[in-house]
């Protein structure tokens, strides 16, 4: 059973409409999160270990492949928001 998180607002229309943002946003969490945090694990995996066969295997090559990612990772965080 699901029970209101609280009154957050002095209008009552908002504190309802807080719920509802509230309950939604858990339910998608619950329902695609695992797929969302899968999927970056899998790039973030596929960054780290699989070199670009054309570059030369060192290890600064690695570590410059995890920051592009980290980068990517923050300019969708942006784009989110």
């Amino acid at each position: 059973e699901r029970r209101p998180m609280g009154r957050y607002y002095d209008v009552p229309e908002y504190d309802a409409a807080f719920n509802r943002y509230a309950r939604l946003m858990a339910d998608l969490i619950i329902k695609y999160g695992h797929r969302i945090l899968a999927k970056h694990m899998a790039q973030l995996w596929h960054t780290i270990w699989y070199p670009n066969l054309l570059e030369k295997p060192r290890p600064e090559a690695r570590i410059h492949r995890l920051e592009k990612f980290s980068e990517r990772m923050e300019n969708m965080s942006r784009k989110a928001a």
